[in-house]
């Protein structure tokens, strides 16, 4: 007999099995006789909405209510409890009551019952896909489900459950969708089995509460933002399974202090690990072949690329090492700490972003071979007086400068052709441009709008030697600092 048949029939039983077992329990006053009767309607009203959840997840018409109530015996004149006995299975009416909320019986199961599961399409296999009628706030995945393997938590299955305060996903279980416990605000604690392969993009994106994580060996995809702003968030093991990390995956991790990567990673994306205001350490596994740490610092193994510098400590000096070429999106965002950053004339990118938000930065000089100078590079450096722009640079960013209220001066080179918009917004202390070019090559440079201080500015044109003619020019001294003529 299939249990797929049995499902309707069986549910009708269990529910007014509530019913016998509220009439058995002693002598009653009419209150107390209707005060239970409207609980057990109740009961058998939840679990008839179970069983319609369930019924359309099986692709079968659920049958009325009334319909419902009167399917309580099967064909042959059995009770349902007794045609679930006949077919192999052992334990009481309250074990058969917790069989149909999921698995095979209570006694042998310690899921939560009334989490919502429905079978995929085209597999024997159950995703899961959401808390259901669920009143627990501790939820346990059941690894099988109507005698079939739970294989997925579907995207948003419990996104914005405000309650949940842990989870336990059972082995078995190989994905997690994106967004499956999104802003889930009180989760606590996570348990994941060892099966999961991949944590889907956003799937635990503002998990405040979440303390710590332990990712299995089993995993070998972080999709992006999947722990991202979960702000209570101290530390992180990625093990040497993982070979992918999603851009912003642990992003905005406040609380975050150290992070370990395993020997298996060959793709970081950008900004995985930023905006981590605690952030202090991050170690790479020797035996990793693409990546490497540098003093705390997130490198490429090569070296070239400085992808995320830790910003959360307290040093207020840092000179990137030589032959770096690329200062990855980000790597410095953030960062309070640090008054002064020395650029290396290796480098020849600089990511969008990079400095954004280093309220204690005081001066940059960017070199020679850097070419173009990105978006939001620079916003919001409040602290940031002077700015040497190299000559290889040929184009300045949108708001690449903006919000830099404490801006004096800025040296820029002849090279540079364009200056996007608001790349100099809102900085009003701006009193002396230094162009190393002449005032006709200045005025062929393409100016986007909202860069009134840069272009309203006292403005000096380079000259090497002391010019004749009247004007305002500088050149550097013998110690390559700026001097007007």
């Amino acid at each position: 007999m299939k249990k797929k048949w049995l499902f309707g029939a069986l549910s009708a039983i269990c529910g007014l099995s509530f019913g016998l077992a509220i009439s058995a329990c002693g002598d009653e006053t009419p209150n107390d006789a209707a005060n239970n009767g409207t609980n057990d309607n109740a009961k058998i009203e939840a679990i008839y909405d179970e069983y319609v959840i369930h019924a359309e997840a099986e692709g079968i018409t659920p049958l009325s209510y009334e319909d419902w109530l009167q399917s309580i015996k099967g064909a042959d004149g059995k009770s349902a409890y007794q045609i679930w006995l006949d077919n192999g299975h052992t334990g009481t009416e309250t074990d058969f009551l917790n069989w149909l909320k999921g698995g095979e019986t209570a006694t042998e199961e310690t899921y939560t019952a009334g989490v919502h599961y429905q079978k995929i399409k085209g597999k024997d296999e159950y995703r899961v896909m959401g808390i259901g009628i669920a009143e627990s706030t501790d939820i346990v995945i059941a690894d099988t489900y109507k005698g079939l393997p739970v294989t997925e938590i579907a995207e948003s299955a419990f996104r914005d459950c405000s309650s949940l305060t842990s989870i336990e996903i059972p082995d078995g279980v190989t994905s997690i969708g994106s967004s499956a416990f999104e802003d889930c605000e009180s989760l606590t604690s996570v348990v994941i089995g060892d099966s999961v392969t991949s944590i889907g993009d956003y799937a635990f994106e503002d998990c405040s509460s979440l303390t710590s994580i332990e990712i299995s060996d089993s995993v070998t995809d972080i999709g992006s933002g999947a722990f991202e702003d979960c702000s209570s968030l101290t530390s992180v093991v990625i093990p040497d399974s993982v070979t992918s990390i999603g851009e912003y995956a642990f992003a905005y991790c406040t609380s975050l202090t150290s992070v370990v990567i395993g020997n298996g990673v060959t793709d970081i994306a950008s900004v995985a690990f930023a905006y981590c205001d605690s952030l202090t350490n991050i170690t790479v596994d020797k035996n990793n072949t693409s990546y490497k740490g540098i003093d705390g610092n997130l490198y490429t193994k090569d070296g070239k690329t400085l992808l995320q510098y830790a910003i959360g400590k307290s040093a207020t000096n840092f000179t990137v090492p030589n032959g770096v070429t690329s200062i990855g999106s980000s790597a410095f965002s953030s960062c309070e700490s640090l008054t002064s950053v020395v650029i290396p004339d290796s480098v020849t990118d600089i990511g969008v972003y990079a400095f954004r938000d280093c309220t204690s930065l005081t001066s940059v000089v960017i070199p020679d071979r850097v070419t173009d100078i990105g978006v939001y590079v620079f916003e919001n450096c409040t602290s940031l007086t002077s700015v040497v722009i190299g000559d290889g640079v040929t184009d300045i960013g949108n708001y690449a400068f903006e919000n830099c209220t404490s801006l004096t001066s800025v040296a820029i080179g002849d090279s540079v052709t364009s200056i996007g918009q608001g790349a100099f917004c809102n900085c009003n202390s701006l009193t002396s441009v230094y162009y190393k070019g002449t005032a006709e090559e200045w005025g062929n440079i393409t100016f986007a709008t909202d860069n009134a201080p840069l272009q309203d500015t006292t403005r000096y044109y380079y000259s090497e030697t002391e010019p004749a003619a009247t004007g305002n020019y500088w050149h550097y001294d013998e110690n390559g600092e700026i001097v007007v003529w």
